[in-house]
């Protein structure tokens, strides 16, 4: 397992090394981020298109004519990618973040 995980960090540092710069992101993470991107992330037309295909965009509250948004975030069920998106440590980059200092 050891020496996967060195092959693995070589590979993702060689193909993402920005991602891999950001704070909580460690090639597991960068790893499963860059498989749900796939070969071709040019379809990918936004943000919000790679959110949906990771399962962690809101889903909208509205009903009929109505445009709210709900009283609290509703996600749609989890699918693989998710746990890669909370394996970030959201709690360590608010701690140390530059502009929070």
């Amino acid at each position: 397992i050891a020496d996967l995980d060195v092959e693995l960090k070589a590979l993702t540092a060689q193909t993402a090394p920005t991602l891999m710069n950001r704070m909580g992101v460690g090639p597991d993470v960068a790893g499963q981020l860059l498989a749900t991107a796939g070969d071709n992330p040019d379809r990918l037309r936004s943000e919000a298109a790679f959110a949906h295909l990771c399962g962690v965009a809101p889903i909208p509250a509205s009903s009929g004519r109505r445009d709210r948004l709900p009283t609290q975030p509703r996600w749609r069920p989890g699918r693989e990618p998710r746990p890669a998106y909370h394996r970030t440590e959201p709690h360590a980059m608010g701690r140390t973040h530059p502009l929070i200092r």
